[in-house]
């Protein structure tokens, strides 16, 4: 039932029982508008997951051919000379579908594309290429980074062994089976990480909200649509070292699910210490 049809309810209902439509109408709608805020945040903590994507050793044994031969061919610092000898590489690693399920339709595949990078020599992107109409193709990720740490991705939500992926350039209903050999995921929830916040509302211990400083922040947990969280210690990350605890703490905060992301549903958190210690 939409917002409006459940405001003409609470009118009709009020009017049928000699009441004031106006009064319940208001009571009701707060009451709708809780709801809905609840129902909002529980959906954007059922998201506050990262995934870890990894390809399989056939990119390496691509991107090491294709290095060797642009080494044989140009002086790797000369951007210019590399791009003039390189030759689009794509694999597909992986296939999109619109529901969790290998049986559901396919909206689209996952390519790895090799490029040349002014800064990497070659690297790898990721882009989406839609299964039907025009097959367009869109950009995922214009650069992978190191990908033996894994790429993450970070908002999924989670069904079984599928993600679904909630954000540009995916369609509404995007999912990923998560044991395909060539772009195998594991996704893990946020508590006890490490992440790297935005400057998002958060609501001290003595209940005052103030905007939070855009550094790193432990994941405490995460319930009822709500995150806890403190400032990162020395401890949270020792490597094995001879850490000592601080004298106090860093306050909890609370902040609502909702405000880890943006408008558009994309993550605004992220893993600080993707390659660990």
């Amino acid at each position: 039932m939409q917002f409006w049809q459940h405001s003409c309810a609470l009118v009709l209902a009020a009017s049928a029982c000699g009441l004031s439509a106006c009064a319940l109408d208001r009571t009701g709608v707060a009451s709708i508008e809780r709801m809905e805020a609840q129902r909002s945040s529980l959906a954007a903590a059922a998201r506050l997951n990262i995934a870890s994507f990894h390809f399989d050793a056939e990119i390496d044994t691509i991107y090491a051919g294709e290095m060797k031969r642009l080494q044989q061919l140009c002086d790797t610092s000369s951007y210019e000379c590399l791009s003039k000898n390189f030759t689009r590489i794509s694999r597909r690693v992986a296939t999109v579908h619109g529901a969790p399920n290998d049986s559901s339709h396919v909206v689209g595949y996952v390519d790895a594309v090799f490029k040349v990078h002014d800064s990497y020599i070659l690297t790898i992107g990721l882009e989406f290429e839609e299964a039907a109409g025009a097959r367009r193709r869109f950009t995922w990720l214009e650069s992978v980074g190191d990908w033996h740490y894994g790429i993450d991705e970070p908002g999924v939500r989670v069904h079984g062994d599928w993600i679904q992926l909630v954000r540009y350039p995916f369609p509404a209903e995007s999912w990923l089976f998560t044991n395909t050999s060539s772009f195998q995921a594991s996704v893990e929830p946020i508590v006890d990480d490490i992440l790297a916040l935005p400057s998002l509302s958060a609501t001290l211990p003595n209940g005052v909200k103030h905007s939070i400083e855009p550094v790193a922040y432990f994941i405490e947990s995460v319930a009822n649509g709500e995150v806890v969280f403190r400032a990162e210690v020395a401890t949270d990350m020792a490597c094995g070292e001879d850490v000592k605890p601080p004298p106090a703490m860093p306050p909890s905060l609370r902040a609502d699910a909702k405000d880890f992301f943006d408008t558009d549903g994309r993550a605004l958190f992220s893993r600080i210490y993707q390659k660990g210690c």
